[in-house]
């Protein structure tokens, strides 16, 4: 009875992520002619630096109208003296190096807007590729004064391998979820390579506030979604996709997983609270379902308990089903549905021994303790 009210409730949160996801609508295609900064926080990027470089100056978009600001959080590689010779080249491109005494994704991205020129503020990852139309289709969605912040979709470039498969069709669970939370008005959240914001706005965080963000893309989402309510959009356009890498290893897959799980638990907001904890209770329920399932069928064998973990499990996979299969049908990805059973096991398991270890284990990036 109670793994049935759960999934009861897992089902009814879907069915209404289904309807919130479907009524988002892209946006008229009227241009937007303002000024436009696109900022990047690098730390030992150099393997990355040209290719962004490279996508952003192939944008079509009014260069007179936009500057790029790329701002070195203190980088241990080559990636200050590529961004230099970069800016020769860019007449539009201005390089920021940090000072000794400030450091972090959030502070470099605060930087670059105080010492940037444009209305709208778009933020981005050096490690990223998107097509030539990505800025245009992004501030198209300013045009809407009500607009203040956009989160836009993420999704990983390879499938050439099963983890990066999985990784691929996680992300795209992440990115549709938050998309159709953000229709619903209760924005849970968004990913620091592909969003924006208007400048002013920005502008106006108090500095005592921005001293307890924890992040530079959810503490802000949380706080436009706290000073301006109904003004936080989703970009449901695939010009407006950022293209990235999975995790290479299992441990990076981990550490990245626990930094997002260990930004998330900072919000307050009690919806929040109550979809996080009935997600995890379920995955806690798929992964005692798979032990029980082995073990009646194997060691202590019951065909009866046997067929009823089965059918819990199958059930959790057939939910995410009726979600995904209509929602990676945008994403033109929905061959990766094949893969969705051994998906919902792998993720059951890793997310019931990450989310605890997210509150008790150091967290590392790029060599700093976060």
């Amino acid at each position: 009875m109670f793994f049935g009210i759960l999934l009861f409730l897992y089902f009814v949160l879907f069915c209404v992520y289904l309807y919130s996801w479907r009524k988002i609508k892209t946006t008229d295609s009227m241009n937007y002619i303002n000024t436009v900064s696109v900022i990047i926080a690098c730390r030992n990027e150099e393997n990355n630096v040209p290719k962004i470089v490279d996508c952003l100056k192939r944008q079509k978009f009014n260069n007179d109208k936009l500057e790029l600001i790329f701002v070195n959080d203190h980088s241990q590689d080559n990636t200050l003296q590529l961004l230099i010779n970069e800016q020769k080249k860019c007449s539009f491109m201005r390089v920021i190096n940090l000072s000794i005494s400030v450091e972090g994704k959030k502070n470099a991205v605060r930087e670059g807007v105080f010492n940037s020129t444009g209305d709208i503020i778009l933020c981005t990852d050096a490690d990223c590729e998107m097509n030539s139309f990505w800025i245009q289709t992004m501030v198209n969605y300013f045009n809407n004064v009500n607009c203040r912040f956009i989160s836009a979709p993420v999704v990983l470039d390879k499938t050439d391998s099963l983890f990066n498969i999985y990784q691929k069709l996680e992300l795209l669970s992440l990115v549709t979820t938050s998309a159709a939370a953000i229709a619903l008005n209760t924005p849970t959240l968004c990913n620091g390579a592909n969003l924006g914001f208007r400048r002013n706005d920005y502008l106006e965080i108090n500095p005592e506030e921005f001293k307890k963000f924890k992040t530079d893309d959810l503490s802000l989402l949380d706080y436009f979604k706290k000073n301006f309510f109904g003004s936080i959009f989703f970009v449901k356009d695939l010009n407006a996709i950022v293209y990235t890498s999975g995790q290479k290893s299992l441990n990076s897959y981990f550490s990245q997983k626990m930094r997002w799980i260990s930004s998330s638990r900072y919000f307050n907001d009690l919806f929040i609270i109550f979809k996080a904890l009935l997600v995890y209770t379920i995955n806690l329920i798929i992964c005692y379902s798979i032990i029980q399932f082995i073990y009646f069928l194997f060691f202590n064998f019951n065909l009866v308990f046997s067929i009823f973990y089965f059918t819990v499990v199958i059930l959790k996979v057939l939910i995410d089903f009726f979600f995904l299969n209509n929602t990676l049908n945008f994403f033109k990805e929905k061959e990766l549905l094949k893969y969705l059973f051994p998906s919902v096991i792998i993720n059951s398991i890793i997310t019931t021994v990450i989310v605890p270890l997210s509150f008790i284990y150091p967290l590392r990036w790029k060599g700093r303790k976060l």
